[in-house]
């Protein structure tokens, strides 16, 4: 096969990709959906399907700042179909307590329109000029900036609250951050020790450089969630981790008080800045030298509060903030025949713990377990939609599926709600399974009765239980 042929081959093959491309979509999720005053809160707008969007560079919510911050695009290819996607950022900054509805916003892919879904946001007042986020960098303001930004290689532990429930899931970020001049790359990690959550699996790192200080560092960020298995006070962390960065290598000729100073790339810049070296400003002009060096991230405290007692019998752990949408087919049935039942529940939370909704009424029926799949719509699975599905089928004649109640805690508002779907009119033909021929027959007057009718019907008092089995046999 000649080249031409492949590479036309190869680009039908792209058409034909393109040509069964989904439509577009469009999520939105926060990062927090609880913040105190003065805390800043992440939105990511994905709109999956395409490689740009047109979306709002600012929303105006009095009471709110949401300016967007940047945008990052992915790629994937599987049998020669690609997907992409493209991820617009913004920073939330809450001004005064309340809540919040930040309502659906208008996105453009070419000639389609799409809105995103609308989200709330509950801000507390929380401790004066305090910041409900805690962070394992050690440092805040200017003044933490400044520290941070003279080290070659740094870590931090970023967890979404301060303070939350057990179950309750926690978003964190895990940032590692290299001077854009030492060329950081990750060898080991990250790591981190987290005694008495589940911890979901850390995705693929965003890659960006950011301005920190007055220095430029190449920031990997983690993305990932947590939660608590008991209550009480812990204490997240560190994060370990290690990377390999180009050190200068001093010539042999350096003074010797220079050669004695100390080597660790953790040395704070300035007059003593490694970096200051002809190498990284001509890298072809001298030679550099390769050092694993350790990464750890300082802790964060966090208080874990027990959930309240008294809950529903039916509550399975769930704790978030959901919707339910139910409905069954089919509606026309014989008794005994199959209805499947889907359940979705939308919303944010600990999906990993939820157990399907449950009939309020399960008299007249014949159940059997329920399966179920998930969709997550953020990075690490805290906002998305559960689908359950279950099997029923009436024993006797019924004219609606009874309502399906499901259970959660709801941190927000620090109470348990009970959704409760409405009953689905359905239509079952047939009866009830016929009785035995014995106990079906009609009783025959006492005086008409025959010596053979009555053996039949009742046993004689001496008879064996095996001579009755044996008659009817």
């Amino acid at each position: 096969m000649s080249i031409r042929t492949r590479i036309l081959m190869i680009a039908l093959l792209g058409l034909t990709s393109q040509a069964r491309a989904a439509a577009p979509s469009v999520t939105a999720v926060l990062s927090d959906s609880q913040p105190e005053v003065g805390q800043m809160v992440q939105l990511e707008v994905k709109v999956s399907g395409a490689q740009s969007a047109n979306v709002p560079e600012t929303i105006s919510i009095d009471g709110l700042e949401i300016h967007q911050t940047g945008t990052s695009r992915q790629f994937e290819m599987h049998n020669f179909d690609v997907t992409s996607s493209v991820t617009y950022n913004y920073t939330i900054m809450p001004l005064k307590a309340g809540r919040f509805k930040i309502p659906p916003q208008t996105v453009r892919v070419g000639s389609d329109s799409l809105k995103t879904p609308e989200l709330v946001l509950n801000v507390t007042q929380g401790a004066a000029g305090g910041s409900n986020s805690a962070s394992g960098s050690g440092q805040s303001g200017q003044s933490g900036q400044a520290a941070v930004g003279r080290r070659v290689a740094f870590a931090e532990l970023v967890i979404g609250k301060k303070d939350a429930y057990v179950g309750e899931v926690i978003p964190a970020e895990i940032r590692l951050a290299f001077d854009s001049r030492a060329r950081g790359r990750l060898q080991e990690g990250p790591e981190l020790s987290a005694q008495g959550f589940t911890t979901q699996k850390l995705q693929q790192p965003r890659e960006n450089l950011e301005t920190i200080g007055d220095r430029t560092y190449q920031v990997l960020t983690f993305k990932t969630a947590l939660a608590a298995a008991r209550p009480g006070k812990f204490e997240l962390g560190p994060v370990t981790a290690k990377a390999m960065i180009v050190m200068p290598r001093r010539p042999s000729t350096t003074p010797r008080s220079s050669r004695n100073r100390p080597r660790s790339p953790f040395d704070l810049f300035g007059l003593d800045d490694p970096f200051y070296d002809p190498f990284f400003s001509d890298p072809f002009g001298s030679m550099g030298e390769r050092v694993e060096v350790p990464i750890k991230s300082e802790t964060a405290e966090i208080n874990i509060k027990p959930l309240p007692p008294n809950a529903p019998a039916n509550f399975s752990g769930a704790v978030g903030s959901f919707t339910m949408n139910v409905d069954a087919k089919p509606k026309t049935v014989q008794v005994g025949d199959p209805i499947t039942v889907t359940s979705t529940i939308t919303g944010r939370g600990n999906f990993d713990r939820m157990n399907a909704p449950a009939l309020e009424d399960e008299r007249g029926w014949h159940k059997y377990p329920a399966s179920s799949k998930f969709k997550q719509d953020d990075d690490v699975g805290i906002s998305g939609e559960k689908t359950f599905e279950m099997v029923i089928a009436p024993n006797e004649k019924k004219s609606a599926v009874p309502p399906l109640v499901f259970a959660f805690f709801d941190p927000a508002q620090e109470k348990y709600v009970t959704l409760r779907s409405d009953a689905i009119p359905i239509t079952v033909e047939g009866g009830a399974a016929p009785a035995p021929s014995v106990a079906a027959a009609p009783s025959a007057p006492a005086t008409a009765a025959t010596p053979t009718a009555t053996v039949a019907i009742t046993p004689s008092p001496t008879a064996k239980p095996q001579d009755i089995l044996y008659q009817m046999n």
